[in-house]
């Protein structure tokens, strides 16, 4: 009997239950909370490798045009500012992007890299856990890719063409060429009675953003969903510091100014300006009425005003202010020859706006603007003429948009190319 009750008591005793309980419970929630706490850590750790593998990459890719050697050193000379052993030679690739595909060619001529930033053995940088380690998990093992293809960003309009930004709007009977674009980024309005030649180009990023009013012929044809890259808009503050750090010897100006700088608080209507001269002018510039200004190079800090009757070729107009044409003014070269060119004959470039008054022609110029770009009536001639603006591109009635067929290269030393990152 007592042997009886002796069995019976330890079968039914309880104590130390709750703490092995106790235990099991705590075991549980420190591997839910060192999930939680590794897993966060893990995931902010990727994300930073992502970071350092983009900028690595782009940091790289603008070495394409020096070689695959040095593409590989810039990128690693970037990645150490973050930290060691992230990325190592063997994983820097160059090669060619073509069609969402990156083929792997470690030659001259390349116009892609692909990178991995990594946290791995690999690396003998693993990134250590907190308290998985418990658990058997005492690391992670992580890597970010990264890809960058050196892309044209000109457009492929060889009659020219008006790129904004924003928006551009249109009036009405205007004619467009063959070859020749418009491109609102934003948006297209184009008002009454105008008519789009076969080849014409009309783009935005959403044909729903693209407004045509009464009897646009060929507007539908012309039609077009497309993106601009605002590259050339976007380095005008480089291509001024350029020209200000080099002086003639700049790679941005043509080779028809062979002397100066020049350094004037400003150019007034009554000064005269000297062919082949460089000009900085710390101010407003004025060109006066009834002249002929050519192979001339004006960089000004303010605005820049060309008054009426004056002919401008083989000229550049740059203002960190505004440009202001007024009527009857002859910008580029003239009806016979512009075609004949290879190059632009002129070019206006401002951090403000360019602004036109009527019954100007302009033949193969150039125009970036990182403000609004506004031509008005009755222009006598509007052909071959590149305009890009970060802001509205605006004009009124009236006139031609036409080009020539192989269009034109730029004295300027633009980069036809941006890095991109496309993966």
């Amino acid at each position: 009997m007592f042997l009886h009750w002796m069995v019976h008591s330890v079968w039914k005793d309880e104590r130390g239950v709750g703490s092995v309980a106790g235990l099991f419970i705590f075991f549980l929630m420190l591997l839910v909370g060192g999930l939680a706490i590794d897993y966060t850590n893990g995931v902010r750790t990727r994300a930073k490798l992502q970071v350092v593998a983009d900028s690595a990459v782009l940091a790289g890719a603008k070495q394409l045009s020096e070689g695959p050697a040095a593409v590989r050193a810039a990128a690693l000379e970037h990645v150490q500012l973050y930290g060691p052993n992230l990325l190592m030679e063997d994983d820097i690739h160059v090669g060619l992007w073509d069609d969402g595909t990156f083929t792997n060619t470690n030659a001259d001529g390349a116009n892609a890299v692909v990178i991995n930033t990594r946290r791995s053995d690999r690396n003998s940088n693993p990134l250590p856990t907190h308290l998985l380690f418990l658990v058997g998990i005492d690391k992670f093992e992580l890597d970010a890719p990264a890809i960058a293809a050196r892309l044209r960003t000109q457009a492929g309009c060889s009659g020219g063409g008006y790129f904004a930004r924003g928006a551009v709007i249109a009036n009405s009977s205007n004619t467009y060429r063959d070859g020749f674009c418009l491109h609102g980024e934003r948006s297209v309005t184009l008002h009454n009675v105008n008519r789009f030649e076969k080849g014409t180009v009309v783009s935005s990023s959403n044909l729903m953003n693209i407004v045509g009013h009464r009897n646009n012929d060929g507007l539908d044809t012309a039609l077009h969903t497309a993106s601009h890259a605002f590259s050339r808009t976007g380095e005008l503050g480089d291509l001024f510091r350029r020209v200000e750090d080099a002086g003639i010897n700049s790679d941005a100006l043509p080779p028809y100014i062979t002397s100066g700088p020049s350094y004037l608080r400003q150019i007034n209507p009554s000064d005269t300006v000297q062919p082949g001269m460089l000009y900085f002018v710390d101010g407003d510039v004025t060109l006066r009425a009834d002249r002929y200004v050519s192979n001339v190079a004006i960089f000004a800090t303010g605005n820049i005003r060309v008054q009426s009757n004056v002919e401008l070729r083989d000229v550049i107009l740059a203002a960190r202010g505004s440009i202001t044409v007024a009527s009857n003014v002859r910008i580029g070269g003239s009806e016979a020859d512009y075609c004949l060119r290879d190059i632009y004959s002129s070019y206006l470039l401002a951090f403000g706006d360019i602004s036109f008054g009527s019954n100007n022609a302009l033949r193969g110029i150039f125009m970036a603007s990182q403000g609004n770009i506004s031509l008005n009536s009755n222009n006598d001639a509007t052909e071959g003429v590149y305009a890009e603006a970060l802001g509205d591109i605006t004009y009124n009635s009236a006139s031609d948009k036409q080009g020539c067929a192989k269009g034109y290269d730029s004295e300027l030393n633009y980069a036809d190319w941006s890095i991109t990152l496309v993966q």
